[in-house]
């Protein structure tokens, strides 16, 4: 058994899934693979069946991101992994790019490398949160000191490298999230306890292109209803958690109005969907209930 583990979660995303994992596989002379499927009804399963040298943990029923990470991040713990490289289906490793994350394990416990946009460009990450106000600062390649790592706390489940001490000591990422916004808590929960970096090697492209529009160099995503629901319901998870351990403020419920009011007009006044109004709606409800889980 190799000391890292490549944890692959997937949704009925069949083709994305065979090219992330034929990327993966130019990685695995270090490393063995791991998908978690979410109860895929595209033939996913079967295809798996198909495959030698990858482990495959089918859940009986769709857990989300959220609760395929926490799935597979228990799987490769409870196998002795010292490392997880964890990612959904929609993104390609590099190759090499999993000697450039092990080169950096002396300097930290954590460990989030650069990615492309399915167009070559760069996908800026936003990884640093000011717990205050929950509003994040992006680090670009190109602001990375000399040095060759940047501190930060935000992570994204698209290709984080971490170390089994982290789950020793904050566990696995809350399955309650179902989607969006796990990866956030995950990566401040993980900054408070160990060292958290962003080293500037690009080391994942993804295969789709979400964003709508790129205004004056400012890239705008797409989203839906549903994904918009469960920002605006798991945001109060996160500030709850800012608000108990004493890290929060009010200004952070001043972002979140802004983020609900902004689901809310892109909803209703340019989309002009009632339904889906009505869930970004639920899920500010939801979110003050403390309720989780698929919607």
């Amino acid at each position: 058994m190799n000391s890292i583990c490549i944890v692959v979660v997937t949704w009925n995303r069949l083709e994305m899934l065979k090219a992330c994992v034929a990327a993966a596989e130019k990685n695995a002379a270090t490393a063995d693979i791991l998908v978690v499927d979410n109860a895929s009804t595209d033939g996913t399963g079967e295809w798996l069946t198909s495959q030698s040298g990858i482990n495959v943990l089918s859940l009986t029923e769709n857990a989300g991101g959220a609760g395929g990470f926490a799935a597979g991040m228990k799987w490769a713990y409870d196998r002795g992994y010292g490392w997880m490289w964890i990612m959904d289906d929609d993104v390609v490793p590099l190759e090499g790019a999993l000697d450039v994350l092990a080169a950096n394990k002396c300097r930290a416990d954590v460990i989030q490398g650069a990615k492309y946009e399915a167009d070559g460009s760069e996908c800026v990450f936003e990884g640093l949160v000011n717990p205050r106000t929950m509003r994040r600062r992006k680090i670009r390649v190109a602001d990375v000191p000399k040095c060759g790592y940047v501190s930060c706390n935000v992570a994204t489940f698209e290709g984080l490298f971490v170390s089994r001490r982290v789950v020793e000591v904050i566990g696995v990422p809350d399955a309650s999230f179902f989607y969006g916004l796990d990866d956030l808590l995950y990566g401040y929960q993980a900054s408070e306890k160990s060292r958290f970096i962003f080293v500037p090697r690009f080391v994942l492209k993804k295969q789709i292109d979400k964003s709508r529009a790129n205004i004056a160099g400012r890239r705008f995503y797409s989203s839906t209803p549903q994904s918009r629901y469960y920002h605006v319901r798991n945001y109060w998870k996160v500030m709850r958690y800012l608000r108990d351990t004493g890290a929060g403020s009010w200004r952070m419920y001043t972002t979140y109005f802004y983020e609900a009011a902004k689901a809310f007009i892109i909803t209703m006044l340019m989309e002009w969907n009632v339904k889906g109004a009505i869930l970004v709606l639920r899920g500010v409800v939801d979110g003050i209930r403390g309720h989780g889980g698929k919607a």
